[in-house]
């Protein structure tokens, strides 16, 4: 166990694959970059990273934000694409995590969302 900023110092080029699930959003806002940058340069040239925070454009995920104590930054799928840019990842791919299909309760949440995505997409005529 270590403090992540400070133990990626130093790690230039060293990882093939960093994985942060539900992380980001427990790093206080003023550090969100200097974690990520240290996460970019640790990585070797074609070195994967692989991220998941809560999706704060889903309304049903909304209590993510709060829900525990520790999260300091809500992330949208845009806010995360942004960051990651401006920090030098290139070729990134955002998308929903997989639900088990053996869940008929996940599965209807997911119907849900997925239409009321739709039907957000359909008012603001596709616009960004």
């Amino acid at each position: 166990l270590a403090d992540a900023i400070s133990f990626l110092k130093g790690k230039e080029g060293k990882y093939t694959v960093v994985v942060a699930h539900d992380v980001l959003e427990h790093v206080p806002k003023e550090d969100v970059f200097t974690f990520l940058e240290l996460i970019y340069g640790a990585l070797k040239r074609e070195g994967i990273f692989i991220i998941r925070v809560p999706n704060m454009s889903n309304p049903f995920s909304l209590d993510s934000r709060y829900r525990d104590f520790t999260h300091e930054t809500g992330f949208t799928e845009k806010s995360l694409y942004q960051i990651l840019s401006n920090v030098g990842f290139r070729g990134i791919e955002i998308s929903s995590t997989i639900i088990r299909k053996d869940s008929f309760r996940k599965r209807v949440r997911r119907a849900l969302v997925d239409l009321l995505h739709k039907c957000l997409y359909v008012r603001n005529n596709g616009r960004d």
